[in-house]
């Protein structure tokens, strides 16, 4: 939590306002969490997989938890999803060869 987040709870605003996400991890994160993790999932049907707007359109059974340990974020994504961590890659991360 940084200098303006403990101004503001200074002030009267409460942790669940100012972190939603708390909230829904039903607990207050742990001393040493760097972050919280925040997963979504839903359902789209195939046929709106190819544009963006139409795909956001038709989004069905939206989802979404709250963690604030890494390995317990990835173990509920395999068990959940079946989906591990080498199916993710950084959002900079291009086909292009690295030098």
């Amino acid at each position: 939590m940084d200098e303006r987040a403990r101004e503001l709870m200074e002030n009267g605003i409460s942790l669940d306002d100012l972190y939603p996400e708390v909230a829904v991890l039903g607990r207050e994160p742990r001393g040493n969490a760097l972050w919280l993790y925040k997963v979504e999932s839903f359902t789209v049907d195939r046929q709106y997989h190819e544009d963006q707007e139409v795909f956001s359109d038709h989004a069905e059974n939206y989802v979404y938890n709250v963690f604030d340990d890494y390995h317990e974020m990835m173990d509920f994504c395999l068990k959940n999803h079946g989906i591990d961590q080498g199916n993710f890659k950084k959002k900079w991360e291009t086909n292009y060869p690295e030098f």
